[in-house]
């Protein structure tokens, strides 16, 4: 049974994580394929939404493997991002933020429950 839920666990991190890697590639390519003129105005606004949408698979790879230096990374890209964010600073869409918010509070609900468990 502890083989079935750890599995479970695994494959909702790994999901999760793959989510936030998959966004955070989303927003370097897009920083990227700007034009010169326009990247150096959109860098700015852009790097606190990249250093939360980064710092996020970094905590809950760390809380899951156990690993306290990864999760405190990840925390303090977060917390970069939030104390970087300003009015001109670029945000998620509400309907791709809330369920990715979702599924990494659940992926780390579901890891701290299977590390409580067993």
């Amino acid at each position: 049974m502890a083989g079935i839920a750890a599995g479970l666990v695994g494959l909702l991190v790994a999901l999760s994580t793959l989510f936030y890697l998959g966004l955070t590639t989303i927003l370097a390519w897009k920083l990227a394929v700007e034009g010169p003129e326009t990247r150096r105005v959109l860098a700015v606004p852009l790097v606190p939404v990249f250093l939360q949408n980064l710092g996020i698979p970094f905590a809950i790879m760390g809380f899951t493997m156990g690993a306290t230096e990864v999760s405190l990374m990840g925390t303090v890209m977060i917390a970069t991002g939030v104390l970087l964010t300003t009015e001109r600073s670029v945000s998620l869409h509400p309907a791709v933020e809330a369920p990715l918010l979702g599924l990494a509070a659940f992926s780390l609900a579901a890891v701290g429950l299977f590390h409580s468990v067993i």
